[in-house]
C-alpha cells in the first residue's frame, strides 16, 4: 500500500489471489504430491494442528464455505475485531477450506463470530490430526490438544464430514465406526440434541482446496483426517434464505447477491444500534442485512421511482409491467422483520449532500453504479436551460448529468472522512479494469485500509470490495487524495478494447 499522502494502488501482480486452475489439475493427477516443492494448503493445515500448543491456549478449526474465497478470511477477521475475539494463527493458504487458530479468549466470542459470518460453516475444538484415520485417532488419544475425559459419559453423536467426495468409498464407513470406538465413550448415542456433536473430517482433495475443476479427480483414500468436537455452527443457510432474491418483495436490475451483501455488512462491522447509511441505496439490498444485525439504516438514491416503489417492475410473470403494492423498500424490511430498524430512504443526490455537518454515522456501505447496467448521474445540466426555472414548482424536475466514476469515489471517501465517527467503517464496491495496470482507489489520511478483496466479473473487468476504518478526526486542511478519471463501460461493451 502507498503512504497516506499518496494515491493508494494495489499491484495487479502482488494482490491477485491465486485461483486454482491447471496447476491444481496437475496436483490432482499426482494425487496430492507437491512436485515442485510447493507447500499445499492441506499440508499447512496439518502443520498448524500438529504445532505445539501454548499453555492456556485452545486450538480451534474453522471450516469455510466454498464460495467467494477471497472474502472469507477478511470477513472472519472483521467480525473477530468487532466482537473482541483475538487469536493467533500460523501462516495458512487463503484458498484452504480450513483455518486453524489458537486463542485464550472466551469460546462464546468465537461462537458469536461464527454464527454471524456467512462464509463460516462451523467451528470445532480440535482433538487430533493425521494423514490416515488410524494416525488421527492415535493423535487424539494422546490428549495433547484437548482432554477427552469431559466427553466420556456425556450423550453424543459423530458427524462424518467429507471434503472433495460426495460418497464414501466402499467399506469406509465401517472402518470409521471401528476407529471411533477406540475413544471408549460410554455415554448414550443420541441423534437428536446430544450434549456434544463430535466430528470426523476427511479431506479427499489433492490440495486441500475444493474447486469445481477437481470434480472427478477424487482419491480413493483421504489425504488428511481431523477429529474434534463441534463448538458451534453458523447461521449461513438461514441468512441466505431470508435474503433470497427469488422471494424478496422488491428487487432491481443491480440488486446485490445476498451472500455478498452480508459480507459487506460484516466488513463494515455493523452492530446493534449502529447508524448506517447507503448513499446509493437502490432497493436497499445492502441495508437489509445491516438492519437484521441490529443497525438503524438510512438510504438515499437519485432514482425517485425506486425510492417511492413506482414505475416498471423488475419481476417477470407478475401479470403487470408496473410494480405492485408490496414492491417497495419498506416491504423488504417488513419481510425480514426489521421495519423498526429502517429510519428512512430518501430521494437525494450524493453530489449535493443533504446532511448536517458533524460526525454521526457508524458505518457507510455502498455499491455505486458503474455505468454498465445503471447510469452514474447527478443533478446538473450540461447546457443552460431555455427560459425561466422555478425549482419550487410542483411540476419541476431537475436535469441530471454524468457523474464521472473517479470523482464519485473520491467524493465518497471524502464524505466518509467527514461524517463517520472515529472507529466507523466505510465499505464500498469499486470496478476494476483487468488491463494489467495497478488498481487504484482514493485515500484519506484519517482512513486506514482494512481489506481489499476482488470479485472477478469477466475476463475484462472485476470489482473490489474496499473497507476502510476511520482512525482519527481529520486535521484542518486534510482532504482526500483523488484518483484519475476512469470508465469501465467502453471496455465492457466494446469487444475491440477487450
Amino acid at each position: 500500500m502507498a503512504t497516506e499522502s499518496e494515491r493508494i494502488s494495489v499491484s495487479a501482480a502482488s494482490e491477485a489471489v491465486a485461483t486454482p486452475g491447471d496447476e491444481l489439475m496437475d496436483h490432482a493427477q499426482d494425487e496430492g504430491a507437491s512436485g515442485n516443492g510447493e507447500v499445499l494448503p492441506r499440508e499447512m493445515v496439518q502443520s498448524a494442528i500438529t504445532a505445539p500448543l501454548l499453555e492456556g491456549h485452545v486450538r480451534y478449526l474453522v471450516e469455510f464455505a466454498d464460495s467467494n474465497v477471497e472474502f472469507r478470511r477478511a470477513e472472519f477477521d472483521a467480525l473477530a475485531n468487532a466482537f473482541g475475539f483475538t487469536y493467533s494463527a500460523p501462516k495458512q493458504d487463503l484458498r484452504s477450506t480450513f483455518l486453524v487458530l489458537d486463542s485464550t479468549c472466551d469460546p462464546n466470542l468465537l461462537c458469536q463470530v461464527a454464527q454471524r459470518a456467512v462464509m463460516v460453516r462451523y467451528v470445532c475444538l480440535v482433538w487430533g490430526v493425521g494423514a490416515t484415520l488410524e494416525d488421527c485417532i492415535s493423535d487424539a488419544l494422546k490428549q495433547r490438544l484437548c482432554p477427552l475425559e469431559t466427553y466420556k459419559t456425556a450423550t453424543f453423536r459423530f458427524d462424518f464430514h467429507r471434503l472433495g467426495r460426495k460418497k464414501l468409498p466402499k467399506g469406509r464407513r465401517t472402518a470409521m465406526f471401528k476407529a471411533i470406538a477406540n475413544f471408549g465413550f460410554t455415554g448414550k448415542i443420541m441423534l437428536e440434541n446430544p450434549e456434544y456433536v463430535h466430528l470426523l473430517i476427511e479431506d479427499y482433495t489433492p490440495t486441500g482446496f475444493a474447486h469445481p475443476k477437481l470434480e472427478g479427480h477424487h482419491c480413493a483414500s483421504p489425504h488428511l483426517v481431523i477429529t474434534g468436537t463441534r463448538l458451534c455452527s453458523s447461521n449461513r443457510s438461514e441468512l441466505l434464505d431470508m435474503l433470497d432474491l427469488k422471494v424478496r418483495n422488491m428487487i432491481g436490475n443491480t440488486s446485490m447477491d445476498p451472500e455478498l451483501s452480508i459480507i459487506q455488512a460484516n466488513m463494515a462491522q455493523v452492530m446493534p444500534g449502529s447508524l448506517v447509511l447507503d448513499p446509493f441505496c437502490g432497493t436497499a439490498g445492502l441495508l437489509l442485512p445491516c438492519a437484521h444485525f441490529g443497525g438503524y439504516v438510512m438510504g438515499t438514491d437519485i432514482a425517485f421511482q425506486v425510492i417511492h416503489g413506482i414505475g416498471k417492475t423488475s419481476r417477470t410473470n407478475t401479470g403487470s409491467k408496473l410494480r405492485g403494492p408490496d414492491e417497495n423498500i419498506r416491504a423488504n424490511f417488513r419481510q425480514i422483520g426489521s421495519s423498526d430498524k429502517c429510519v428512512d430512504t430518501l430521494v437525494g443526490d450524493f453530489a449535493h449532500l443533504p446532511w448536517r455537518d458533524g460526525l454521526f454515522l457508524d458505518a457507510i456501505v455502498s455499491d455505486p453504479p458503474y455505468g454498465i447496467r445503471e447510469q452514474t448521474r447527478k443533478i446538473g445540466a450540461d447546457k443552460p436551460s431555455r427560459g425561466p426555472i422555478d425549482p419550487a414548482s410542483a411540476t419541476y424536475f431537475p436535469k441530471s448529468q454524468h457523474y464521472e466514476l473517479g470523482t464519485l469515489f473520491t467524493d465518497l471517501v471524502q464524505f466518509a472522512a467527514e461524517y463517520l465517527v472515529v472507529g466507523g467503517c466505510l465499505s464500498f464496491w469499486i470496478p476494476e479494469l483487468l488491463d494489467g495496470n495497478d488498481f487504484e482507489f482514493p485515500s484519506h489520511p484519517c482512513l486506514s485500509v482494512v481489506a481489499v478483496s476482488q470479485q472477478p466479473l469477466s475476463s475484462r473487468y472485476a470489482r473490489r470490495l474496499v473497507t476502510m476504518k476511520k482512525m482519527r478526526a481529520p486535521n484542518k486542511g486534510e482532504c482526500v487524495v483523488p484518483i484519475k478519471p476512469f470508465s469501465v463501460r467502453p471496455v465492457v461493451f466494446d469487444p475491440k478494447k477487450a
